[in-house]
């Protein structure tokens, strides 16, 4: 009887497992996508893009493989191809998210351990995927389009670090509590 009882619950966690794999939102993701909207005042009704989770490691390859020849040719012109190379491997180990246009999906790195953090990097994300919606593509092939990526780059920056005081006001922007200063 026993066995049949942990087999029978076995069975339920498994498919509550399955499930929760096949929906790539949480409740908390639609919250902060209404947040994000409501900050960049966004009365367009886009729908919501995919979150696919992935480590970081998944991640990186993910960038790599979506960075035009285009891109790191500029960059191999601006700082040379050890300059270059060195830099495409510092993002590839230090990217935590990825809005890519083509899949309509945000990438976000499941191994953050600090989940307000990782909350800050959704909607640094969402913000990328509504300014492509509202603004449309910075075309990174142009001196505008670049200073435009940055300048969306900036805002996304600034909408992670809101929303993580939004939600935890005594943490820093990494969603670590700051420790009260001694003597106070």
């Amino acid at each position: 009887m026993n066995r049949v009882i942990i087999v029978m619950a076995l069975c339920i966690f498994l498919l509550g497992c399955a499930t929760l794999s096949l929906n790539p939102y949480t409740n908390e993701d639609a919250k902060i996508y209404e947040w994000v909207k409501a900050r960049m005042k966004i009365t367009e009704d886009y729908p919501r893009p995919k979150i696919k989770r992935v480590s970081q490691k998944e991640l990186g390859q993910i960038f790599k493989k979506n960075l035009s020849k285009k891109s790191y040719d500029r960059w191999v012109d601006e700082i040379g191809e050890e300059g270059a190379s060195e830099h495409l491997q510092n993002i590839m180990t230090e990217i935590r998210g990825l809005f890519i246009v083509e899949d309509d999906a945000l990438y976000i790195a499941v191994d953050i351990r600090n989940s307000i953090y990782r909350k800050g990097i959704v909607a640094h994300e969402y913000t990328h995927y509504l300014q492509q919606k509202s603004l449309g593509i910075a075309d990174t092939d142009s001196e505008w389009g670049v200073m435009e990526y940055f300048r969306r780059e900036m805002e996304g920056t600034n909408v992670e670090e809101e929303y993580i005081k939004h939600i935890c006001p005594e943490c820093d922007e990494k969603g670590i509590i700051k420790k009260e200063e001694e003597g106070k």
